[in-house]
């Protein structure tokens, strides 16, 4: 069985290792969220659908801020992975994947305070890209036939502005 320590480090690095995949996993699916708010947003003023936009604003606003959360976690991450390959470089450790062999090295409780700390984060910034996808979805078929119709209303107004001079041409 392994030491406290070295079972102490393992864990430590088990949900580092976890951190980084749900921070890319995170950025992803806020990103991709991001782009099908703003669409549903610019089809649903394009069809000057004034009640879609109304409840597209608090969704898109909420999105930003879990943008700004995930920022704060990508930096308390960084600052986590930084200090913990300071203080390995301190015992002649040049990489946290090799945290396993540190026997006698003792993780700072802050570290463990700090990896709480973040992984409570990804839990937050998850529920909320889960809880304004939810919300988007609630609003049904009307943001994605809004968001459906933005193809045609680029034609017709592509018509509507090049339609003449298209006629002169063939004309």
């Amino acid at each position: 069985m392994a030491s406290l320590p070295q079972w102490t480090a393992d864990q430590l690095w088990s949900q580092i290792q976890w951190v980084a995949a749900q921070g890319r996993s995170q950025k992803a699916r806020l990103e991709q969220q991001r782009l099908d708010l703003q669409h549903a947003y610019s089809a649903a003023r394009a069809a000057n659908d004034t009640k879609l936009m109304t409840a597209l604003q608090p969704l898109i606003h909420r999105n930003s801020e879990l943008r700004i959360r995930w920022n704060d976690l990508r930096t308390g991450f960084n600052d986590l992975v930084g200090k913990m390959r300071s203080f390995l470089a301190e015992h002649g450790i040049e990489e946290p994947p090799v945290l396993a062999a540190l026997p006698a090295v003792v993780v700072p409780i802050l570290w463990i305070a700090a990896a709480v700390a973040v992984v409570a984060l990804v839990h937050e910034i998850n529920a909320g890209i889960n809880s304004v996808g939810e919300a988007f979805r609630k609003l049904g078929p009307i943001g994605s036939t809004a968001l459906a119709l933005t193809p045609l209303i680029a034609l017709v107004a592509g018509l509507v502005i090049f339609g003449p001079q298209l006629k002169r041409r063939f004309a």
